[in-house]
């Protein structure tokens, strides 16, 4: 989104190659792991403050739309979603 914004122009690259490092061991993925977890927690958090200021500049995108949509509000309505579920198998 920051290159996007900045103004370059992100395009698919067919011969661009990626380098993949797999632990060896069951303790290393564990190790591997945590950092792993914290940036992703990190990630949830930073994702809903972009998207707002994102469409707080005026941003046309569709794809901030989807995001802020199906990433922010929906998961916010999984609880309503839990207590009809349980309501309806107590009182069928």
């Amino acid at each position: 989104m920051a290159l996007c914004r900045d103004g370059w122009l992100v395009v698919y690259e067919e011969r661009a190659v990626a380098w993949t490092e797999a632990p060896a061991s069951l303790w290393g993925t564990l190790a591997a792991a945590v950092p792993l977890v914290l940036r992703n927690a990190a990630g949830d958090v930073e994702t809903p403050r972009r998207l707002v200021a994102a469409l707080a500049a005026g941003s046309r995108r569709r794809g901030l739309t989807y995001l802020m949509l199906f990433q922010v509000l929906l998961p916010l309505l999984a609880p309503v979603v839990d207590v009809f579920a349980i309501y309806g198998l107590v009182f069928p």
